[in-house]
């Protein structure tokens, strides 16, 4: 007896011959038979099936092994996916958890609010905060040694012998953490390499012009005043592109309204950077001091016979964090003014996309966009090392009397002896009264998670403050 095709709806079957020449033959079209006509038996469909996945169809074996090999691929790609799902569940039930606890103490009214906002934040700080933020807890000390009175810290500091030491580029991981140590071979950017002077050469007055890398909330509107309003120094910044000297043809002198003496360019962007580079800003001698943000766009300013010397002022990433938050609130005549911050804790703040990431090692590094590695980190250092003269927002007037024996500034007048003692110990330039951010709180740890790298970078710029101290003592090299 010879089977015949059948077809069941749109789905077609075969059976084998009865003439034993195992094949299967493919027919397009076909009647169901009656039952008793073409009885239809498991037997009969595995043998089917077995047939198909051995590729012995005619015309379709490779579609059918290919249609085999997608559905497996397929299915491992959905298992993987199922996996990654299931554990970025956990572990947003778990930051949820604690950001709905948060925001629950901004929603109670009334007298009881401080009473549950205390006992909430308290029950974060014992409980949630060590799931999501105990990196703080284990990295604290080595990570920050803010406390002068640390004995280890000084000890470990007290142990550099001037000039013989060299600090090298590291990344400090969470469990050893040593700033001594090298652990990638860091090349500077050739303009950086070659444009600015290192910090053991002499200071040249004559082929050198002194460059400031300016970190915003960190002393940079007190440096610019008492140069200008102090000293008397003629200053590149963006004060003097403003009142229409943007569209200069050419370089000059402008005065601002307090009789502080500008170059009428404007090196707080790219673009005038490149526009006074086009000028001729180095080559006309006219500014006595050049700050940007832009580190590595204003390092194109200079050549290798015009050199820039490099300095700055670095403050504790955390408390910068806390006064930009305050300051853009109502700082309606910065570019950056943000008027929405006014209305949302520092705490919100924190966990937005309006914080800042590692601001310096960013600067530093010219990376503003991706993601940051150890390696940027590594690069912001070799930079701190070789080109930058340190000061620091904590040691404000070791830091300019350090500056002011480099380049050799100095008042020349009791009004301008006067001027310069009320920036430096009264009146600090812009400066911003706002509540402080004491260390082990939820503020304090959102936002140390946000500024790792600028952690790591501030202890080691501790540790360059310390060395430098060497050049500018007896028989150092920047002595002038």
């Amino acid at each position: 007896m010879r089977y015949q095709p059948i077809t069941l709806r749109t789905v077609v079957l075969w059976r084998p011959d009865d003439d034993d020449d195992d094949d299967i033959d493919l027919i397009d079209g076909g009647n169901i038979p009656e039952d008793d006509e073409c009885p239809i038996t498991f037997d009969w469909f595995f043998t089917a099936i077995n047939h198909l996945f051995r590729g012995r169809c005619y015309r379709q074996k490779k579609t059918v092994r290919r249609l085999s090999f997608f559905l497996g691929f397929v299915c491992l790609a959905a298992s993987v996916f199922l996996t990654r799902s299931v554990a970025m569940t956990l572990t947003s039930n778990l930051n949820h958890g604690m950001s709905t606890a948060t925001n629950d103490v901004n929603l109670v009214q009334g007298p009881k609010r401080n009473a549950y906002a205390d006992a909430t934040r308290q029950s974060l700080l014992s409980n949630n905060v060590g799931i999501n933020d105990n990196l703080h807890h284990e990295k604290k000390e080595r990570l920050f040694r803010h406390n002068k009175d640390d004995k280890t810290a000084n000890t470990k500091r007290n142990n550099i012998h001037g000039s013989q030491f060299r600090f090298g580029a590291s990344y400090y991981s969470p469990d050893d953490i040593d700033p001594y140590h090298n652990t990638h071979k860091v090349r500077l950017p050739k303009a950086i390499d070659q444009n600015l002077a290192n910090v053991n050469d002499p200071y040249v007055e004559d082929a050198e012009i002194p460059y400031f890398f300016h970190i915003p909330r960190s002393a940079g509107s007190t440096v610019k005043d008492i140069l200008g309003s102090c000293i008397h120094l003629t200053t590149a910044s963006d004060v003097g592109s403003r009142n229409g000297h943007e569209r200069d043809p050419s370089l000059k002198i402008v005065q601002s309204d307090d009789g502080s003496n500008f170059v009428n360019v404007d090196t707080s962007t790219p673009e005038g950077i490149h526009m006074a580079k086009r000028l001729g800003l180095v080559e006309s001698g006219l500014a006595d001091m050049i700050t940007t943000q832009y580190f590595h766009v204003g390092a194109t300013l200079f050549s290798k016979t015009k050199k820039g010397r490099m300095f700055t002022f670095i403050r504790h990433p955390i408390e910068r964090a806390v006064s930009l938050f305050y300051y853009l609130a109502i700082a309606h005549w910065e570019p950056t003014y943000d008027p929405d911050l006014a209305y949302i804790s520092i705490e919100m703040y924190a966990r937005s996309k309006r914080i800042e990431h590692n601001w310096m090692v960013r600067f530093l590094t010219n990376e503003l966009e991706r993601d940051l590695t150890p390696r940027h980190l590594d690069l912001a250092k070799e930079v701190l090392r070789q080109k930058c003269i340190i000061g620091l927002v904590d040691e404000k007037n070791e830091s300019w009397l350090r500056l002011m024996r480099l380049f050799g500034w100095e008042a020349h007048s009791d009004d301008g002896n006067e001027c310069l003692d009320r920036h430096l110990n009264f009146v600090w330039s812009n400066k911003h009264n706002h509540p402080v951010i004491e260390e082990g709180t939820l503020a304090w740890q959102l936002l140390y998670k946000q500024n790792e790298l600028d952690m790591m970078l501030y202890e080691y710029a501790h540790l360059l403050f310390q060395e430098q101290a060497a050049l500018f003592g007896e028989g150092g090299s920047l002595v002038t």
